[in-house]
């Protein structure tokens, strides 16, 4: 049995674009992903910045190398950090 690939981690601070708009307020990135899943990781911003990418159509998360990645919000919390997959 081959081995397995490893996973590419993304992984920085970012600024993220919600529907367009790019977004005030820090924020980072980590996520795992693989060829055979989804990303799966956590992304960290002022709570305001994660309910609207909660409510946005488009997200993205544009990381300091210049790599964009879209992103699904599938859960915010007050605590400011967001469940995220790729």
């Amino acid at each position: 049995m081959p081995a397995p690939k490893p996973l590419d981690t993304i992984a920085g601070k970012c600024v993220l674009i919600v529907d367009g708009r790019r977004m005030k307020g820090a924020c980072e990135i980590d996520v795992e992903n693989s060829e055979k899943q989804r990303g799966l990781g956590f992304l960290s911003a002022p709570f305001d910045v994660l309910t609207a990418a909660r409510l946005g159509r488009c997200v993205q998360a544009q990381l300091d190398d210049g790599r964009s990645v879209e992103i699904g919000v599938l859960q915010v919390h007050s605590s400011g950090v967001a469940l995220r997959v790729a």
